[in-house]
């Protein structure tokens, strides 16, 4: 029966066996602070990304963003959570945050990849980490790798990433050089698409011309 009626209810799954059900057997974790008091685990098991875990100090995690501040000022249920799950984020984007939120700026890679690149501007911009952000990224000159590589204007697919990157995190010349080159090779390929329809409708007439000059031809023939 829907509401009792003197039966048992049947018992819902406990926590444990629910947490247990959505974190990977082989979890990753990492200590970041040597005292942590908060645990964090980011990411699903079977995603591209995987799932890690991190233990991190409370105070230094609220200070990483107004998202996260708000998050732990005691009005939200997870505010006195020892452990917070962010199954949707990048793992590896997280640990580089966290990373600079507790100042351990030696633990950050020289060199990041584009793809990687655009995991931090997501991560950034879902929480507004842009002013943590430009603190690594200038101090450990992230793109520096990639206006050296000689890429003058991306190829289209890396254009739009780096348009991405450099919008989030606030480059504004680069974004407006970048979404310029965007522009420029979409007009390009609108007047090139424009010529060659031109140049087939001409040579449709020529073709209808000719034919019509060999019709009167044959005619002349046939007098």
């Amino acid at each position: 029966m829907l509401f009792g009626g003197g039966e048992s209810k049947k018992e819902s799954a406990p926590v444990k066996d629910l947490k247990r059900k959505f974190t990977d057997p082989n979890l990753e974790m990492v200590d970041i602070d040597k005292m942590p008091d908060l645990t964090l685990i980011v990411g699903s098991p079977g995603s591209p990304g995987g799932q890690k875990g991190s233990n991190v100090n409370r105070g230094s995690f609220r200070n990483a963003c107004g998202a996260f501040a708000t998050m732990l000022n005691g009005n939200w249920a997870v505010s006195g959570m020892s452990e917070i799950r962010f199954p949707d984020d990048s793992p590896f984007a997280f640990q580089v945050i966290l990373r600079i939120a507790h100042w351990q700026f030696d633990g950050l890679l020289s060199i990041i990849s584009q793809a990687e690149l655009v995991e931090l501007a997501k991560l950034s911009d879902k929480y507004d980490l842009r002013r943590l952000w430009c603190v690594a990224i200038d101090m450990k000159k992230w793109l520096e790798h990639f206006r050296g590589s000689g890429m003058a204007c991306p190829a289209h697919t890396d254009l739009q990433d780096f348009i991405l990157i450099t919008r989030i995190f606030g480059y504004v010349a680069d974004y407006e050089y970048l979404l310029n080159c965007l522009a420029m090779r979409r007009v390009l390929r609108k007047a090139c698409t424009t010529t060659r329809r031109a140049m087939q409708r001409e040579c449709a007439s020529e073709q209808t011309s000719l034919q019509a000059s060999m019709v009167s031809c044959l005619g002349c023939f046939m007098l």
